[in-house]
């Protein structure tokens, strides 16, 4: 096929005369551009069929991804929610600044307008032109991986509703999250001695329940992200592990940190846990025995809490087991739902 520099000068020598090489002679405009057209539509043809194979996913697959997504963003933004207004109250309880119960009214307005968001957000991306779950044109659930027949449950919580179209994708993710939130918060917080505010005691309680909060959310953006990776085809899963293999570290530095920064307030003089300064367990306030759930690829959380480093094991291992069932339920296109969430 002739170059752009060929086709110009071929073009540029007939119009004054001349052949495209430069020669006296005539251009014979019938054969010659007759082959040249020939040629072009040939390569045309050709850049159309390799356009065809490497093209981008077609508006149904395209939705479909903006869909899965958005499912996996909106499931972990509502639990990091619940959380965050949950903690909030609990914390104001703890330092004496609100008789509680919790939730009060602050954190159940907070509450709702996540709940609210959950749903307007996966139907704008999963509800079709009309961005309403529940009519013709939704994003079909088998798309992405959502037509289980119905919700997966959480420990026989009860999130069992059946699964027609994106809307109970939305009430499925709402009943996982809550239940996962509210189980890892009522391990602490309706357990925690009452304690003097200006006390160390107090100070430590108030660092459970803020590290808590910590690595729940740290850890379900992580893997959040993570997934994204995955889906927009830029790493392999599963996620965390091996994942684009920055979601691992970032998970171990976070239940280190969490780690460190209870012992620092909880544990005497030396800051360190497992000494003998350290904050009682009985005088903290903590569930007796630690729940027998177990992080994938992880050993049971399960056994009795006598410590302060009972503590500090079962906060960071249940707040993973939570986060990983919100997280596993968000993204059956590309894993499996754990086994330990609903056993």
């Amino acid at each position: 096929m002739l170059g752009l520099l060929e086709l110009r000068l071929c073009w540029r020598g007939c119009f004054r005369g001349f052949a495209y090489d430069g020669s006296l002679s005539r251009c014979d405009h019938d054969e010659y551009h007759a082959g040249v057209i020939r040629g072009l539509l040939s390569a045309m043809f050709t850049l159309g069929v390799l356009a065809s194979a490497l093209a981008l996913p077609t508006t149904v697959d395209a939705s479909a991804v903006r869909c899965r997504e958005r499912i996996s963003r909106e499931s972990a933004t509502y639990a990091q929610s619940i959380m965050k207004a949950l903690n909030g109250c609990g914390e104001f309880v703890i330092k004496g600044k609100n008789p509680g119960p919790c939730p009060d009214a602050t954190a159940l307005a907070t509450i709702a307008k996540a709940e609210s968001r959950l749903h307007a957000r996966i139907e704008k991306d999963c509800g079709g032109l009309d961005r309403t779950c529940g009519t013709p044109d939704d994003t079909p659930l088998s798309f992405y991986n959502w037509d289980l027949g119905s919700c997966p449950d959480l420990e026989g919580s009860g999130c069992t509703n059946t699964l027609n179209d994106c809307g109970d994708v939305s009430t499925c993710t709402q009943c996982v999250g809550e239940v996962a939130v509210n189980q890892l918060v009522g391990l602490y917080a309706d357990e925690f001695v009452p304690s003097d505010p200006r006390s160390k005691l107090n100070s430590c309680q108030v660092r459970i329940n803020k590290e808590s909060l910590r690595l729940f959310r740290t850890r379900l953006t992580t893997l959040r992200k993570c997934w994204r990776g995955v889906s927009r085809e830029r790493h392999p899963g599963p996620c965390p592990d091996p994942g684009d293999g920055k979601a691992i570290i970032k998970l171990e530095k976070a239940e280190a940190k969490l780690e460190r920064n209870i012992c620092k307030v909880c544990g005497g003089a030396d800051r360190e846990c497992g000494t003998a300064d350290d904050l009682p367990a009985s005088s903290i306030g903590f569930a007796a025995m630690c729940p027998d759930v177990a992080p994938l690829g992880e050993p049971s959380c399960g056994g009795p809490i006598t410590d302060l480093q009972g503590i500090v094991d079962c906060v960071r291992c249940v707040s993973t087991f939570k986060a990983d069932c919100v997280d596993g339920l968000a993204v059956p296109w590309g894993t499996t739902y754990p086994l330990g969430c609903n056993p």
